[in-house]
């Protein structure tokens, strides 16, 4: 039996808070005016903190987490959950996978799918051609 593969996590640095910014425009009438953009400061739903310039940070179901907790997230959750959100991380980056990681995300999710259609979630019969034509080349009718 094989030993199952090792899959990390997408991990990106984070460039921390983003500071307003004063903003000069003119109005309609020519008269020059500014404003202060207001900054934005995401915090980690792991930890409630705000990652910091150069924090390593992860993309999970498109929120970003600090890498230890968006890691712990992950082997928290159900494994068809956690799948997916590789699947999305591998589509989003697919350089920062391995060959072996990229098979073990795929083949899983291909379980996924796979289950999936055996608890009978077919498409109403007014779905698009293209997969009337899988369901008649994999069922042969």
């Amino acid at each position: 039996m094989s030993r199952p593969t090792e899959i990390r996590i997408s991990i990106s640095e984070s460039k921390g808070p983003h500071m307003g910014s004063v903003v000069r425009d003119v109005d309609e009438n020519g008269v020059e005016f500014e404003y202060q953009t207001i900054g934005t400061a995401t915090a980690c739903p792991g930890c409630g903190k705000v990652p910091l310039n150069g924090s390593l940070i992860t993309k999970i179901f498109g929120t970003w987490w600090h890498d230890r907790c968006g890691a712990k997230h992950l082997r928290q959750m159900g494994a068809d959950q956690a799948w997916l959100a590789l699947g999305m991380q591998l589509e989003r980056n697919p350089n920062r996978f391995t060959h072996a990681e990229t098979k073990a995300i795929v083949r899983n999710l291909l379980k996924i799918a796979h289950a999936k259609s055996l608890l009978g979630d077919e498409p109403d019969p007014a779905d698009d051609e293209i997969d009337v034509g899988l369901r008649q080349i994999l069922g042969g009718s």
